[in-house]
């Protein structure tokens, strides 16, 4: 009587979309829940597809979530992309593009562009003090001790005291003599400037992350007229000469190289090429041995900053310099300057 009476139930729940049963049933049959594996001794939920569950809570695990929304999902729904909707407006929304600090679906906002690809921010994600060296506002950054912020990905191998920048010059500074042959036959000194230490000058972005400060004087010795055994016209002459590079504080050492790179061609500059003053040839080239830098130590995905840099001075320039150094090498690079040199000096030298 009771075997045939638990058939028959078997054949009403059959074809059901959600169907319970008996305490009866479940001690004929032995089953248990398809979610906590416990043995059914009471009243059970029995699904279509022949699942049994010992409970609703049970039940609810095994349905469909919206991807959107994250609520479960009763009867019919959507899918893309091989994911759940519960509603057409959550397949809407899902396919909108999201800021990548706060997560919410962007109308209007801005594009950033970074080493670690092309990212979109709202509006009011836009205003906030991204990294100091992606400029990303990223929704997880640290506080340096300079107040500037630090993102995940650019938080690794920071330079912060003077041994270390020491190390960086010298890795840079040997990499440019073997692979451009650069001459460095001079002393450079080093500083590390701290914005943000001293409230009155908080670093806000505009500050150059690093600054090549040279001071000389140069005087011209003219030859007096009767003075047939001179060969040259006039002579040069540099005294008290002090060169230094300035880099900011608390950098990931990638950066700190780069920028290390960029200041040590103006040095290189300076000795070899001093006559030429146009900002756009002197910030030009130097951005253009950096990113030839970052090239030969792997990191040429950084040269973005370059090659996007709207700026006429920095941006313009770089791109001049790329453009001559395509055209032929190094080489070209320096006849270029060479030129510029030549033009721009004083008339008693020519």
């Amino acid at each position: 009587m009771y075997k045939l009476l638990g058939k028959l139930m078997m054949i009403l729940l059959l074809g059901m979309g959600l169907s319970g049963g008996s305490e009866l049933f479940a001690k004929e049959q032995k089953i248990y829940c398809s979610v906590c594996k416990k043995k059914l001794k009471r009243n059970f939920l029995r699904s279509s597809d022949n699942k049994f569950f010992c409970d609703k809570k049970c039940f609810e695990t095994t349905r469909p979530r919206c991807s959107q929304c994250k609520r479960s999902i009763d009867g019919k729904y959507f899918r893309a992309d091989n994911k759940a909707y519960c509603s057409q407006d959550c397949v809407e929304r899902a396919s909108m593009i999201k800021c990548m600090r706060c997560g919410k679906a962007v109308n209007k906002g801005s594009f950033i562009e970074s080493a670690y690809g092309k990212f979109l921010t709202c509006l009011p994600c836009g205003k906030i003090r991204g990294c100091v060296v992606c400029h990303r506002a990223h929704r997880k950054m640290r506080q340096m001790p300079n107040r500037c912020y630090i993102c995940r990905d650019c938080d690794h191998i920071i330079v912060d005291d003077l041994r270390e920048l020491q190390q960086v010059l010298e890795q840079v500074r040997s990499t440019l003599q073997r692979k451009l042959r650069f001459t460095f036959d001079h002393p450079i000194y080093l500083e590390m400037r701290s914005f943000g230490r001293d409230p009155s000058e908080p670093f806000d972005g505009r500050q150059e992350m690093g600054l090549y400060i040279y001071n000389g004087k140069m005087s011209v010795t003219k030859v007096l007229p009767g003075e047939y055994w001179h060969d040259k016209k006039a002579e040069v002459k540099i005294t008290d000469e002090k060169c230094v590079i300035v880099i900011m504080d608390s950098l990931p050492k990638f950066k700190a190289c780069e920028i290390m790179a960029h200041e040590l061609a103006h040095d290189y500059m300076r000795h070899r090429w001093p006559y030429i003053k146009d900002l756009k040839y002197c910030e030009g080239f130097a951005e253009l041995v950096a990113a030839e830098y970052n090239r030969l130590s792997g990191y040429g995905k950084w040269n973005y900053r370059m090659e996007m840099n709207p700026d006429k001075v920095y941006g313009d320039g770089y791109r001049m310099f790329k453009a001559w150094l395509q055209q032929g090498s190094w080489r070209n690079v320096f006849k270029q300057l060479d030129i510029a040199n030549d033009k721009a000096k004083p008339a008693e030298l020519k």
